[in-house]
């Protein structure tokens, strides 16, 4: 069964400047009312800290921990969620123009992502149609609206999905770009 309306976020560590405060706050202004998942380790005292912000915004009940994950486990467990995110604030220059694994994970396992608006998410996201939308960067509205625009319109999160699946069959997975890589 699926836990929605759902966002879901992973990473091995569960730290600053991911977005998750901005998630957080978020889901509190979302008119479809979704959970958040985070999956990894925290940080020291970050829990602490995202539970505060949950709790401050009357979402602490919608704001979920999971156990970290094997990497072969990554996609069919993101598969059961509505929405991925990837939030990255930029803070940190790879952040802004490397791509996490995750957004893949996402794409592999059928799930939208809704990404920040970092150099690298921008570039991608023109590769993705409706897999992926963008936000700009910190902006609580602006995800809120994105949030409800997937969850609060079925038909739209069906095609995101099966977009999604299609993208990471036949371009965006490891199986077809190593070749590539290797030639």
């Amino acid at each position: 069964a699926r836990p929605g309306p759902s966002l879901y976020w992973f990473s091995q560590t569960i730290g600053f400047g991911r977005g998750l405060k901005t998630a957080i706050r978020a889901i509190a202004a979302a008119q479809s009312q979704p959970h958040l998942y985070l999956r990894g380790t925290p940080a020291k005292g970050f829990a602490e800290e995202l539970k505060a912000v949950a709790a401050e915004h009357g979402v602490g009940a919608r704001l979920h921990f999971l156990e970290p994950a094997l990497p072969d486990d990554l996609e069919r467990l993101a598969a059961g969620f509505d929405l991925g995110y990837s939030g990255e604030e930029g803070v940190e220059i790879n952040r802004q123009y490397a791509l996490g694994n995750k957004v893949f994970s996402y794409l592999l396992g059928g799930v939208p992502c809704l990404a920040s608006a970092t150099p690298a998410h921008l570039a991608l996201a023109e590769q993705l149609g409706d897999a992926m939308a963008i936000f700009p960067v910190g902006d609580v509205s602006a995800l809120a609206a994105l949030i409800d625009s997937f969850l609060l319109a079925p038909g739209r999160l069906a095609k995101a999905r099966q977009d999604a699946w299609q993208l990471g069959q036949s371009r965006f997975n490891w199986e077809r770009e190593a070749g590539r890589l290797v030639a």
